[in-house]
């Protein structure tokens, strides 16, 4: 039945193909953007190891549905369904070697699918929430990825992605699988001329729409060594702002994803803008590489509770080791340069409260520089030495939560978008205070203004 549908469907998106898609009735299209897409994938080397790659990302799908739900039984078998493409996906992830890994949508073959309900109550309507109360439906796409791993492109068979929907878009504990998590069977992968490389795809798990929280920090530092040609080493202290996307919902929930014994959760670094201006070399900022996704991790110390994350303020006490694999780019105006990092540069930290506080420091300093490359990817005789990140986010006097040394109005902003910082009970015990930064060093202070 599903290769009947599929065979089915790939000659309806064949036909779309030929006729545009602007002549697609624009009211039937359900355009759903995820910001952060989850997946979990085993990939098999040559020598036959298994690893579990944790990817997150952001992907694009449309459902072609209106806004009541109106569906068909396309196929006869006294069952509405609707037609699904996947229009775009881009998912990063890193192997225990820090092997940065890559995956996104091969456009060989169009990535399409269906959702078809499980009992047709409704008859012309999908009988799945939100167009009725209650209802459920198998839901699948057949989909080509191309995976990158460490610059080395490689591409699979179709992979058959299925999952039992609760709510369209997906509900957070949705999750699509190909056939390898069910039969144990992996699917080589082919290299760049579609022979056979030698790795190949296991498992492979998608979460759409996990639960996901999101952390502002509006006032960060970054502090790191600009290596000019012929100049040498210039210090440079940039002021901004970051913003992480953590895949954990208001309980706290997290699993143990790699069998180590400790719960973690995935993250992502959503948006990051850091700028100065140097009396001698310009503007220098520091961005997010937009092409490339920097994902991370927060995983405990310590695993109390199995299936929370041992950490404030889900846990009454505890820590964790948090990390970022960050591609950036870096600017120089007095230079003319825009220079990227060839690879993910890790900012690790050991947090005690999710959200971290004002004097959580991320370091990415390693033993040799960051060698910065060119939009072409060419070596630039510019490189980075230690950097290191402060973020902003609150816990040098209860509710300063932009780490400005005062609990005003801003930071009753703050709590809006995040109510984990603090109670709003601490935040308003402690408004008008002005000596939040007392307790700082100089230096931190410096940094702050």
């Amino acid at each position: 039945m599903e290769k009947t549908k599929t065979f089915f469907f790939s000659i309806a998106f064949l036909i779309i193909g030929i006729i545009g898609w602007g002549n697609v009735v624009t009211a039937w299209a359900e355009f759903d953007n995820f910001p952060y897409w989850e997946a979990r994938m085993e990939l098999i080397s040559p020598a036959g190891v298994h690893e579990i790659v944790e990817l997150t990302g952001k992907a694009v799908q449309n459902v072609f549905i209106g806004s009541e739900g109106i569906a068909d039984d396309s196929d006869s078998n006294l069952l509405d369904e609707v037609m699904t493409s996947l229009v775009s996906m881009e998912l990063a992830g890193m192997t225990l070697s820090h092997k940065p890994v890559l995956v996104r949508l091969n456009t060989i073959s169009p990535p399409v699918g269906t959702i078809e309900e499980h009992i047709n109550a409704t008859p012309g309507i999908l009988d799945l929430p939100p167009f009725t109360d209650v209802g459920s439906a198998d839901s699948f796409f057949d989909v080509f990825f191309e995976i990158e791993i460490d610059g080395q492109k490689f591409y699979t068979f179709g992979q058959h992605l299925q999952a039992v929907l609760s709510h369209t878009p997906p509900g957070p504990d949705d999750t699509y699988e190909n056939d390898s998590c069910s039969s144990s069977e992996p699917s080589p992968l082919l290299d760049e001329t579609g022979g056979l490389s030698g790795w190949q795809l296991g498992c492979f798990e998608h979460r759409p729409n996990p639960e996901m929280e999101v952390d502002i920090f509006p006032s960060s530092i970054i502090e790191f060594d600009l290596n000019i040609p012929i100049v040498g080493p210039v210090p440079i202290t940039m002021n901004g702002h970051m913003t992480h996307i953590v895949s954990i919902g208001p309980d706290g929930k997290a699993d143990d994803s790699d069998s180590n014994g400790a719960d973690e959760v995935n993250a992502r670094l959503q948006d990051m803008i850091f700028e100065t201006v140097h009396p001698k070399f310009g503007i220098i900022q520091i961005l997010l590489d937009p092409f490339r996704t920097s994902s991370g991790r927060i995983e405990e110390n310590v695993n109390n509770t199995p299936g929370l994350l041992d950490i404030p303020p889900f846990a009454p006490q505890g820590s964790a080791d948090s990390f970022f694999d960050i591609f950036f780019k870096l600017s120089i105006s007095g230079f003319g340069e825009t220079l990227f990092t060839s690879d993910p540069v890790r900012f690790s930290s050991t947090i005690d409260h999710k959200p971290p506080g004002c004097r959580t420091v991320y370091d990415g300093c390693i033993s040799s520089d960051i060698e910065l490359v060119d939009i072409y990817g060419n070596p630039s005789d510019f490189s980075v030495g230690c950097i290191k990140i402060r973020l902003s986010g609150g816990t040098e006097c209860g509710g300063d939560l932009d780490c400005d040394g005062d609990v005003d109005g801003s930071d009753a902003a703050i709590l809006g978008y995040n109510p984990h910082r603090f109670s709003i009970e601490e935040l308003a015990g402690n408004f008008g205070q002005t000596d939040c930064l007392s307790g700082m060093t100089s230096h931190e202070k410096m940094v702050s203004d």
